[in-house]
C-alpha cells in the first residue's frame, strides 16, 4: 500500500489542539510528510533572505496527523523510516544567535551543496550528512506552543537522534496526538552550537502507532543502540534531573527492576548529553543508556 502524503503547503507554526488535522489515519499507517526548510525555503546565500525569512515566525512543521483511537493520557510512537533532504542546505549565524553571538558582528548565511552523501562546506569540507528532524511533537492540552519552541509535547527538539532507525516516543494530551514535523537538518552537531545545522527541506516518511495506556510525562527516543530520555528546561540542572528520573523508570519498566538497582545503572552506564542550547525555551539535555545493558539480568 502506498505511503500516504502530505504536501508542505499543509503545515502549522504552532501546537495546537484546536488545529484542523491535514489528515486522519489508522495507528501504523506509513506517512510520507514534505517539510519545507526552517525558514519557509526562502532562503539563499544573500543575508537579506534570512532577514526577511525571521520576520515571520520560524519552523514550519507539516501536518497535523491524526491517529485514530488515540486519546490523552496514550503514548504516539513514531517510527522514523526515512529523511530523504533536498538540498543545496543553508546555515546562518547571526549576531546574538549560539554560544558565540556576542563575537558576531553580522549576518553570514552559507550555501550548503549536499554531494554524494556530503555536505560541502566554504572551502570544500565535506561533511558526511546524518538528516535528522529538528521538530517533532503533539499538541498541548492547554495554550497553544509555537513550533520553535520545545517541552514535554516534543516541538523544537533539535537531537541528532531524531533520523531514520529510530522511534520517539510523545505524550499524548489531546485526542489523535494531532502529530507535526519538520525543521529537518541534513546534519547538525550536539548543541546546535551556533544557532543553525544545515537546513534543509526534506521528504520524511513515518510510521505512527499509538500504545494506548502507556503513560510518559517528556519525549523519549529508541534506537538499536540506546534509550533516550528528554528535557528542556531554563534550569540545565532541572533538565537533567527530569530527564534522569525519566531513564531510571524507563529501566525500571524494561528490567523490572527496583529504583535501587536502576538508579545504580544509570550512575553506571548512563550518558548525559546536550542537544541544543540555543532555543527560547532553554537546553534540550538527553541521556542515553547503552540497551546492550538490560540484555544481562544477572547484574544483581
Amino acid at each position: 500500500m502506498s505511503p500516504i502524503s502530505i504536501s508542505s503547503d499543509r503545515y502549522v507554526t504552532y501546537f495546537d489542539k484546536d488545529s484542523e488535522p491535514a489528515v486522519e489515519v489508522a495507528s501504523g499507517a506509513v506517512v510520507q510528510l514534505t517539510t519545507m526548510d526552517w525558514c519557509f525555503n526562502r532562503v539563499t546565500g544573500d543575508p537579506t533572505t534570512y532577514l526577511r525569512a525571521t520576520q515571520t515566525p520560524r519552523c514550519p512543521a507539516t501536518g497535523p496527523v491524526a491517529v485514530k483511537d488515540l486519546h490523552a493520557g496514550d503514548t504516539l510512537a513514531v517510527e522514523i523510516l526515512d529523511i530523504e533532504v533536498h538540498g543545496p542546505g543553508h546555515t546562518v549565524i547571526r549576531p546574538g544567535s549560539g554560544v558565540m553571538g556576542d563575537i558576531v558582528r553580522s549576518v553570514r548565511v552559507a550555501e550548503i551543496p549536499i554531494e554524494s552523501g556530503c555536505a560541502v562546506f566554504p572551502g570544500g569540507t565535506r561533511v558526511p550528512i546524518q538528516p535528522m528532524l529538528g521538530v517533532i511533537g503533539v499538541a498541548p492540552d492547554g495554550e497553544r506552543i509555537p513550533t520553535l519552541y520545545s517541552g514535554p509535547h516534543g516541538g523544537n527538539l533539535d537531537t541528532r537522534e531524531i533520523r531514520a532507525g529510530a522511534t520517539v516516543y510523545l505524550p499524548v494530551a489531546t485526542g489523535g496526538g494531532l502529530l507535526s514535523v519538520g525543521d529537518a537538518h541534513a546534519v547538525m552537531g550536539d548543541g546546535e552550537l551556533s544557532g543553525s545545522g544545515v537546513e534543509v527541506a526534506a521528504d520524511v516518511t513515518l510510521r505512527p502507532v499509538a500504545i494506548p495506556g502507556w503513560k510518559i510525562a517528556e519525549p523519549r527516543i529508541e534506537n538499536k543502540k540506546y534509550m533516550i530520555t528528554l528535557a528542556t528546561d531554563a534550569d540545565f540542572t532541572a533538565a537533567v534531573r527530569r530527564a534522569g528520573r525519566a531513564m531510571v523508570e524507563w529501566i525500571q519498566e524494561k528490567a523490572r527492576v527496583e529504583f535501587d538497582e536502576a538508579y545504580l545503572l544509570l550512575g553506571t552506564c548512563g550518558q548525559t548529553r546536550v542537544s541544543q542550547v540555543v532555543n527560547a525555551t532553554g537546553p534540550t539535555v538527553k541521556i542515553l543508556f547503552p540497551r546492550e545493558f538490560l540484555q544481562n539480568r544477572n547484574l544483581f
